[in-house]
């Protein structure tokens, strides 16, 4: 020891403190590492977490480039080797798989009227004025609106 409650080293030297434990991310599985990064999340602050969040979407769009690029370079490599070229295009919003009706949203015409102005388009359950026209034995056709009447 050179002073006094303080430990040197085989040379003579202060100790070094010994260096915290930094596992070697590259000996690691995925699990292994998956534990590791649940671990160190329980120790952020929430702040701490969105900064991870937003470093994490960051480093999954760059993978999902780096995805891309690889196997465009793919795509043009195996139409060289047969003489013809890639040219590829980004999507720039996924197509609609149905067309949207041009009515849509608009009021459906009255196709039944009850004697008190009651109206039904003709489309989804029968209303109850209808239903009790029903159950006392009256056809539903009695209260059909005419084309061109309404």
């Amino acid at each position: 020891m050179s002073e006094i409650g303080t430990p040197t080293d085989t040379d003579g030297l202060p100790a070094q403190h010994p260096a915290p434990h930094i596992p070697d991310f590259d000996q690691m599985s995925e699990e292994e590492t998956m534990t590791f990064v649940e671990a160190f999340l329980d120790r952020l602050s929430l702040e701490g977490i969105a900064t991870v969040i937003a470093a994490a979407e960051n480093k999954h769009k760059a993978k999902q480039d780096e995805v891309k690029m690889a196997l465009l370079q793919e795509f043009r490599e195996r139409a060289a080797a047969i003489g013809m070229r890639v040219s590829l295009e980004p999507l720039t919003a996924p197509s609609q798989t149905r067309k949207t009706r041009a009515d849509a949203g608009a009021p459906l015409p009255v196709k039944y009227q009850g004697p008190n102005g009651e109206a039904w388009s003709g489309r989804g359950i029968a209303p109850r004025w209808l239903k009790a026209f029903e159950l006392e034995g009256q056809n539903r056709e009695k209260f059909r609106v005419k084309e061109g009447s309404e």
